[in-house]
C-alpha cells in the first residue's frame, strides 16, 4: 500500500520525498525489490532522489548487477545511482570502475559521477584519481576539485604531488600552488 501511495500525490516535491523514504526503507530490507519498484516509477525527480540509496544497497550485494540496473532509470537519475555504486565497485577494481565511469559520459550531471570516482580512489590511486579531474566539464568545479584533492594528497605526500603537477597539464593557478 505504501508503495502505491506516492502515485496519488500531485505535488512533485512531496511525491519525491515519499518515494525516497519508501525506497530507503525498502532498500534496507530488500534491495532488489526497491530497485525494481524504483525502475517502474516514471517521475525523474522521484527516481533521482532515491537512486543513490537504492544503488548503494544493490552494489553492496553485487556491483555489476547494480551497474546494469542503473540503465533502467531515467537519464536524470543515472548520475545519482552511479554515485551510489562507485564506492563499492572501486573498492575492488579501480580500473574496471574507471572504464564503467567512462561509459556513462554524456548522462546529465556526469561531472558529479567523475567527482565521486575521484574521491573513491584518491587514497589508493591518487595519480589516477587526479588525472580524472580533467574530465570535469565545469571549469570552476574542476579547479575546486584539483585544489581539494591535490591539497589532501599533498598533506600525505607533498613530493608526489609536486611531481604529478610538474608532469601533467593542470590549470596555471593549480600548478602554481603545488609547485612550491
Amino acid at each position: 500500500t505504501a508503495m502505491a501511495y506516492p502515485a496519488s500525490i500531485q505535488d512533485p516535491q512531496l511525491r519525491a520525498g515519499f518515494v525516497a523514504a519508501i525506497a530507503g526503507r525498502l532498500a534496507g530490507k530488500d534491495a532488489q525489490k526497491a530497485a525494481d519498484w524504483l525502475s517502474g516509477i516514471s517521475d525523474a525527480e522521484s527516481q533521482s532522489r532515491s537512486a543513490r540509496r537504492v544503488a548503494e544497497a544493490l552494489a553492496a550485494q553485487d556491483s555489476t548487477a547494480a551497474a546494469s540496473w542503473l540503465r533502467t532509470l531515467n537519464p536524470e537519475a543515472q548520475a545519482e545511482a552511479a554515485r551510489g555504486i562507485i564506492p563499492n565497485m572501486s573498492s575492488s577494481d579501480i580500473a574496471g570502475t574507471a572504464n564503467w565511469v567512462s561509459s556513462l559520459n554524456g548522462i546529465p550531471n556526469y561531472d558529479r559521477v567523475v567527482e565521486e570516482f575521484v574521491w573513491s580512489c584518491d587514497h589508493r590511486a591518487p595519480e589516477q584519481s587526479a588525472a580524472w579531474i580533467q574530465g570535469i566539464a565545469d571549469e570552476a568545479q574542476r579547479i575546486r576539485l584539483y585544489h581539494r584533492m591535490l591539497g589532501e594528497w599533498a598533506r600525505r605526500d607533498p613530493g608526489a604531488v609536486r611531481n604529478w603537477v610538474a608532469n601533467n597539464n593542470v590549470p596555471p593557478g593549480v600548478a602554481n600552488r603545488f609547485r612550491k
